[in-house]
């Protein structure tokens, strides 16, 4: 998998810039009780967070809601509490822990991706890729996630398009593998579309997937 879970280490000093120095498909499953930082030079400013984001919560862009400019940059409060919340690495201005809570992480990533931040459709379909947040109702995981993925990779001029639109391909062939006869050609035919689109961003890992696939098809 060329996009692990790690990756949000990169994408944490870019985030965390804005705090300091100046689906429905779901239920969320209970976190772990109480994980001290490990690294306690994670601070963010946890009352700045909170307000930003929800601010974000109330614009509910999802059912016709507006974000401006700065909207946008406030929902990325939002990615930052998900990433404290799951990881259980982080602690607030005064140096205090930030308990690992996933039913919280959940929810602040979500919020982002409502607002349109593609790492928060992405974070979330990863909650539940992970198992740490379940799918309901019989729903195959794998299917679930994809959901999530989708939303990301269905986002305009958004951060994380093309990582999103890897990992909806990638758990959409997955999910083939329950499937038989029309319905796992349409499934597998669904997750080439977003190779393709993550290519067409730039991912070169999905370049290869789709190379790959245009070599076998010529060979039939």
């Amino acid at each position: 998998m060329p996009y692990p879970r790690g990756m949000s280490v990169f994408l944490i000093p870019s985030l965390l810039a804005v705090l300091s120095g100046g689906a429905n498909s779901i239920v969320v499953a209970a976190g772990d009780a109480a994980a001290a930082p490990q690294n306690q030079s994670n601070r963010i400013e946890l009352i700045k967070a909170f307000r930003n984001c929800a601010l974000v919560e109330k614009i509910d862009v999802p059912h016709g809601g507006k974000l401006t400019a700065a909207g946008r940059s406030a929902a990325e409060s939002c990615v930052v509490l998900g990433m404290a919340y799951e990881e259980g690495d982080f602690a607030d201005e005064e140096g205090r822990p930030i308990e690992r809570n996933y039913v919280l992480a959940f929810r602040y990533y979500e919020a982002a991706c409502g607002a349109e931040v593609a790492f928060g459709c992405l974070s979330v379909g990863q909650l539940v890729e992970k198992g740490k947040a379940q799918p309901r109702n019989g729903n195959n995981v794998m299917s679930a996630a994809a959901k999530w993925y989708e939303l990301g990779c269905l986002l305009p001029n958004s951060k994380d398009v093309r990582i999103a639109c890897f990992f909806a391909g990638q758990s959409t062939f997955n999910s083939a593998a329950s499937k038989k006869g029309k319905a796992r050609a349409e499934t597998l035919a669904l997750a080439l579309r977003f190779f393709s689109h993550a290519c067409e961003l730039g991912d070169d890992d999905s370049c290869k997937i789709v190379i790959e696939n245009q070599q076998r098809s010529a060979k039939h």
